[in-house]
């Protein structure tokens, strides 16, 4: 529900704006992503019915420290709105938006351990030919044992990992006998 919320808030502010304060905007909004998802002061602060709105829009702006109208303006709506949460959300479509007019992606490549880059390479190679797109894979370690390739502007996942292999072997087994 959020997302759609967000997707017509998008929709709406690429309509004021140019391409070339595309990238810029989306340079200014994605700070936020990670003061969302890591600072819960922050978080309190939004979500407190104790603190005015023009407080919170205020805080926001002074984050962005921007000069671009269009941004402020939009800002200014999603406070008067309540909807400042949404920042977020808007951030992640304005960064599909440019994926898809640069024809490129992002993703991540998740697996137990390091792996060579040659490995790495060679997937994004394979899963740029595949989709016809520029895909750039950026490697994080995880607990897991396998390995996995998401996107999530692209929205693909593709996965291998030994438990579920494993499983898929025993229940492939039971079957037959």
């Amino acid at each position: 529900m959020r997302e759609n919320i967000a997707k017509v808030y998008t929709k709406a502010f690429l309509k004021v704006i140019d391409s070339k304060e595309l990238s810029s905007c989306f340079d200014k909004l994605s700070i936020f992503e990670n003061l969302f998802s890591n600072n819960t002061k922050f978080q309190t602060i939004l979500n407190s019915p104790y603190v005015k709105i023009e407080n919170k829009v205020n805080l926001v702006l002074s984050i962005l420290d921007t000069k671009q109208q269009n941004l402020i303006n939009l800002i200014k709506l999603l406070g008067e709105k309540k909807r400042l949460n949404l920042i977020p959300l808007i951030s992640k479509e304005l960064d599909r938006v440019i994926s898809k007019n640069s024809n490129s992606y992002n993703g991540v490549l998740y697996s137990g351990s390091k792996l060579d880059s040659k490995i790495a390479v060679t997937l994004e190679k394979k899963l740029s030919d595949s989709s016809k797109n520029k895909i750039n894979l950026v490697q994080k370690i995880r607990e897991e044992d396998g390995v996995v390739v998401s996107s999530d502007t692209l929205g693909i996942e593709i996965g291998f990992s030994k438990n579920k292999m494993k499983s898929q072997l025993i229940e492939h087994i039971i079957k037959a006998i």
